[in-house]
């Protein structure tokens, strides 16, 4: 059966608003994508006049964590639905077959050898992740109206302008706050991209992980 991402993908793409929530004034909507990633926010016309505009960044925040767990609820029945049809069948899932191994010492030992200094080099990486995780970064929309503040890999806080809430247009609004999440998510990437970068031989059992992920 196919890949629960892939299928998460493939419902998001049918249905863009199957994970879609909204607070309990429906001044505004929010819903991620299949990936997981904020992929739409909807701000009713007027909306600041049913929700106070200094509450609007938190409940953003809060209406994102609640179509996660509605996405993630959906991976669960996937994953329910996978299970439940190999035992009828009787089917596993696709692995991909096992490379021979290597009858070449020399090569054997080079691998063995990257494989223990990645091992070594695991802890240095851990480090970095961890300050990367105490690191506070503000992200600002262009046009100033929207501020995300990331600690981490978490969003600790977004702020929407209260005083220009009602004068700034809402697809505006719509459009800055999306940008910023996918700013905070690519940030986010290169920070460890770059710890691994900075450690070679760990980089390369991680590329080969990800080749046999991808094989599978």
């Amino acid at each position: 059966m196919a890949d629960i991402q892939q299928r998460l993908s493939e419902i998001y793409r049918s249905d863009p608003e199957v994970w879609m929530q909204a607070d309990e004034s429906e001044a505004v909507r929010v819903s991620v994508d299949g990936d997981g990633k904020v992929g739409a926010v909807r701000f009713a016309q007027n909306w600041w006049q049913r929700l106070r505009p200094e509450d609007a960044g938190a409940t953003v925040l809060t209406l994102v964590q609640a179509s996660r767990a509605a996405r993630g609820e959906t991976a669960t029945e996937l994953g329910a639905d996978d299970a439940a049809w190999e035992r009828a069948t009787g089917a596993t899932p696709n692995t991909a077959p096992l490379q021979p191994p290597s009858s070449d010492r020399d090569e054997l030992m080079g691998r063995l050898e990257t494989l223990l200094t990645a091992f070594a080099q695991l802890d240095t990486y851990r480090k970095s992740v961890m300050e990367a995780a105490r690191e506070t970064v503000e992200l600002r929309s262009p046009s100033g109206e929207v501020t995300l503040e990331v600690v981490g890999s978490g969003v600790r806080r977004l702020t929407i302008d209260a005083r220009n809430a009602q004068f700034t247009p809402e697809a505006q609004l719509e459009r800055e706050i999306v940008d910023l999440f996918a700013r905070a998510r690519e940030q986010l990437g290169v920070r460890q991209q770059d710890a691994l970068d900075d450690l070679p031989e760990l980089s390369a059992v991680v590329r080969e992980v990800h080749a046999a992920e991808g094989r599978a």
